[in-house]
């Protein structure tokens, strides 16, 4: 191999590729109205106005680009699910276009899954869309902290094969939200997903399998299949490694009957890539995002990766989506 290693880092579409298309996940919706008095926030029409609305900006916002996009995206993403957007925005022009429309939402209206009982704040709405190429269920968690703050949308994750979530309350009763002690740190959410995090690192831990979440799921396996895949493409001239952490809880809703919660959740993996001689070329991703076209010494990338677990009471939880977005790069 000559000093100038034409290995380039594989692109994070070979995971979306990993994960296949077929066999769609299900929601199954909501569930019969339970025999609580405190109903949700919402009625049905007003919630279905709100997410079609907030679903509408996000298709104007990924269609737009420059300042008016920006804005656009600040109108319709909040948190983490605001950090990818920008990413995916900042990467466009790097970024093929048969890849970018993996991830266009379809034009017809959303269906809302559930909405937060009760009248305090925060307030969540789940509701699920589909990509137009695929025709992928995708789960999205809208959220407004405040009376004077539109619903914006904080998670969305397209659903992994084979998978399905349980029915929800009926958007007239409202569904339980998240409890406050299980999304703290240390919590029962964080607890888990932060085992979950750990079991995806590269090379592979002494255990792949994470304490409380059901083993084999197709996020994990593709994350590992295209860690090792890197590790190989580099292996002449370097050394590849990957570290995943919680970001954050972002949140989610109880399903009825006491079957669970589904959960959103954001964690971040650590790309590094050590290179013992030559240079390494790198894609024009990396370059966007860094200045850099080849590094002789170290490239390190960021990536969010969206995930969304049911969570049942007693039991392993599922993961049911999963997808990545690569938003920081360095190197020397």
């Amino acid at each position: 191999m000559s000093r100038s290693s034409r290995r380039a880092l594989l692109a994070g579409t070979a995971l979306a590729a990993a994960l296949g298309l077929g066999a769609c996940g299900v929601v199954v919706g909501v569930g019969p109205a339970p025999t609580a008095t405190v109903g949700g926030v919402l009625d049905s029409a007003r919630a279905q106005e709100i997410a079609t609305r907030v679903v509408g900006q996000a298709r104007q916002a990924a269609a737009t680009p420059g300042a008016v996009g920006d804005a656009l995206r600040t109108a319709a993403f909040t948190g983490d699910a605001l950090v990818a957007a920008r990413a995916d925005a900042k990467l466009a022009s790097a970024t093929a276009s048969t890849v970018k429309a993996q991830r266009e939402l379809v034009a017809a209206a959303p269906s809302v899954l559930a909405v937060s009982r009760g009248a305090s704040y925060p307030r969540t709405i789940v509701a699920q869309s589909r990509y137009e190429q695929s025709d992928l269920p995708v789960l999205l968690l809208l959220v407004t902290p405040d009376a004077r703050t539109s619903y914006r949308i904080a998670a969305s994750v397209g659903m992994l094969p084979g998978t399905q979530v349980p029915g929800f309350d009926q958007v007239s009763t409202g569904s339980a939200g998240l409890g406050a002690a299980d999304v703290a740190d240390g919590g029962r959410y964080g607890t888990l997903l932060d085992g979950y995090a750990s079991s995806l690192a590269y090379p592979a831990p002494t255990s792949t399998t994470a304490p409380g979440v059901a083993a084999g799921d197709r996020f994990a396996s593709a994350v590992r299949t295209n860690a090792a895949a890197q590790a190989k493409a580099v292996a002449a001239i370097g050394s590849f490694r990957q570290v995943h952490d919680l970001r954050s809880v972002v949140g989610g809703l109880h399903t009825a009957d006491g079957r669970g919660a589904l959960v959103f959740a954001t964690l971040d993996r650590s790309d590094t890539l050590l290179v013992r001689s030559g240079t390494l070329r790198l894609p024009s991703t990396f370059t966007v995002l860094s200045g850099l076209s080849s590094v002789s010494s170290e490239a390190d990338l960021t990536t969010l990766e969206v995930v969304a677990l049911v969570v049942p009471p007693d039991g392993d939880a599922t993961v049911v989506g999963g997808e990545e977005h690569l938003y920081a790069a360095s190197g020397a």
